[in-house]
């Protein structure tokens, strides 16, 4: 997937998903649900909307089970790529959506000229972005009232 947000369609473990790029405010409602019910002060930030962001959704058929938001250094600058707040619905965890999700971001970060990529992960959810060729950066830390995170970082 482009930087630019071309639609796809990505095989997610028997299941079509296309992933497509959304509005910052569409990550919200899933966000919520997934990662912070009753918490939605969580589940979206003021550079949301800053123009280096992209947010991508997965759907199935019309269905938005998945979103990720990517912060794409500024152009001409090979910085590092930012994602985070990967959120999949439950019924469709474990079906390849969340890796669909950051092949795509990886895709569009190399597309970008970005020289890596990192995300914040949930120190339980590791072994996940392992798989997809990120390696731990630095000691856990602890935000959001709390959960334990562990930064993750491919180079590109």
């Amino acid at each position: 997937m482009a930087a630019a947000g071309a639609a796809g369609a990505e095989e997610a473990s028997g299941a079509a998903v296309t992933l497509r790029r959304i509005k910052a405010s569409d990550t919200v409602g899933l966000r919520e649900k997934v990662m912070w019910p009753g918490r939605p002060e969580l589940c979206s930030l003021p550079e949301d909307e800053v123009p280096e962001a992209v947010h991508l959704g997965a759907f199935a058929g019309e269905a938005l089970v998945g979103v990720l938001s990517l912060f794409l250094p500024k152009e001409g600058v090979k910085g590092r790529a930012q994602y985070r707040k990967v959120a999949v619905d439950q019924d469709w965890q474990g079906k390849g959506v969340g890796s669909a999700l950051v092949r795509a971001a990886v895709e569009a970060a190399q597309s970008a000229g970005a020289a890596a990529i990192y995300c914040h992960a949930r120190a339980a959810k590791t072994e996940f972005y392992e798989r997809l060729g990120f390696a731990r950066k630095g000691e856990p830390f602890e935000k959001y009232g709390g959960h334990q995170y562990v930064e993750m970082e491919r180079d590109l």
